[in-house]
């Protein structure tokens, strides 16, 4: 039996521990750092969510018609949580094989996308290098530019890491965007906002929530997808250090690496996927 450990970025190993939860702020400070290493960046409040890689399903856009591919991972069972970080490594290319849109949205707060469902908060990023924030609802209804995050550089071809962060302070939204082209989570942007979705709003995530994970590009590649509640306030600016083992090279990009003993308070069991000190942890 082997145990397999996710880990994404470089830092210095430490052991690891089982850290008690966190009782959220009523009105979360934001992080004291722009930069964190480790998978990361505020405290984990429960099990994350994995999507894989995604696929390509062939679409008709509502607004126009038009027919093109669109490459999604959907994660599910997130009704009530107000309180994510979603995180995407991919590669894009740095052109479209399909004309559809070059570039990678997250989407928080909205059911599975129907035509009528609402409201989305979205944080997207271009190929250009682009971030910035939009929201979309009721479906198709977007607008994608709320605001403009940065820039980080051109990414045709390369793999980067991409972080849309969400919480609910009072009855603010805050949204952030990290981006990882260096092995080091760099913060790009913030967005508070009173409401989620455009045409039609909402103050709080639906009961049937999901994250989207949405690129209209072909020929995109996503590394991996995941999900994960987390306790918002002041980040260390180091994230989550790496147990004895893991592959800390900054290429890695979530890369997995086999390791003989399993993080110290991991549970057992077969296909099963769990949270230990906020690393993944998967049973081959």
């Amino acid at each position: 039996m082997q145990w397999h450990l996710s880990y994404a970025a470089k830092a210095k190993p430490a052991a690891a521990t089982t850290p008690a939860p966190a009782k959220a702020a009523s009105t979360p400070a934001a992080p004291s750092k722009s930069t964190a290493t480790g998978d990361h960046i505020y405290p984990v409040a429960g099990p994350a969510k994995s999507g894989g890689a995604g696929k390509n399903q062939g679409i008709h856009y509502a607004s126009t018609g038009k027919a093109a591919v669109s490459h999604r991972v959907d994660i599910q069972g997130w009704g009530g949580k107000p309180n994510l970080e979603a995180t995407v490594w991919l590669t894009m290319p740095a052109t479209c094989s399909d004309g559809g849109k070059n570039g990678v949205d997250i989407k928080f707060y909205g059911p599975n996308h129907q035509p009528g469902a609402c409201c989305y908060c979205l944080g997207s990023m271009g190929v250009s290098g682009d971030v910035k924030f939009g929201g979309e609802g009721p479906h198709p209804k977007t607008n994608s530019n709320m605001k403009a995050a940065g820039n980080v550089g051109a990414l045709g071809g390369k793999k980067v890491g991409f972080k849309h962060i969400i919480w609910k302070s009072g009855t603010s939204i805050h949204q952030e965007a990290w981006v990882n082209t260096t092995g080091q989570w760099k913060k790009v942007g913030e967005f508070d906002r009173a409401t989620c979705g455009n045409v039609k709003t909402s103050t709080a995530p639906a009961g049937n929530a999901e994250v989207e994970f949405r690129s209209d590009c072909a020929n995109v590649v996503y590394h991996s997808t995941e999900v994960v509640p987390i306790t918002p306030g002041k980040s260390s600016g180091t994230a989550v250090q790496p147990a004895a083992g893991m592959d800390t090279s900054p290429s890695s990009g979530g890369k997995t690496t086999t390791v003989t003993k399993p993080v110290a308070g991991a549970t057992k069991s077969a296909g099963a996927a769990y949270i230990e000190n906020s690393f993944r942890v998967t049973m081959a």
